[in-house]
């Protein structure tokens, strides 16, 4: 934003992906102040609480479909709960090698 000071639109790619919660807060804060000034936030993220707790629109995809958009439906459940429906099954057969049980 230092380089575009009139800036309309702010697309972010996991802005909580790997920091700590106190910068998590700080984030979300300055993203949501933003958003109260009219500007438009548009972030990517597989962390569902802060989307849950941010986002005014919500939109699921899976293999590159959207699924679930919150601007025609209102969220029917949890958000974790739709994302485990609607986009990954859980547990999810990639993930055998996380499979504790044989240690």
């Amino acid at each position: 934003m230092a380089l575009l000071p009139s800036v309309r639109l702010l697309l972010l790619d996991e802005p909580f992906e790997g920091i700590d919660p106190v910068a998590s807060e700080v984030i979300a804060a300055e993203l949501a102040a933003l958003a109260q000034r009219g500007i438009g936030v548009l972030f990517t993220s597989h962390t569902l609480s802060m989307v849950d707790r941010l986002a005014s629109q919500i939109v699921l995809i899976r293999n590159g479909r959207i699924v679930h958009n919150s601007a025609t439906q209102p969220l029917p459940r949890p958000l974790e709960d739709l994302y485990f429906e609607l986009v990954e099954t859980y547990p999810s057969e990639d993930l055998e090698w996380l499979d504790l049980s044989q240690f």
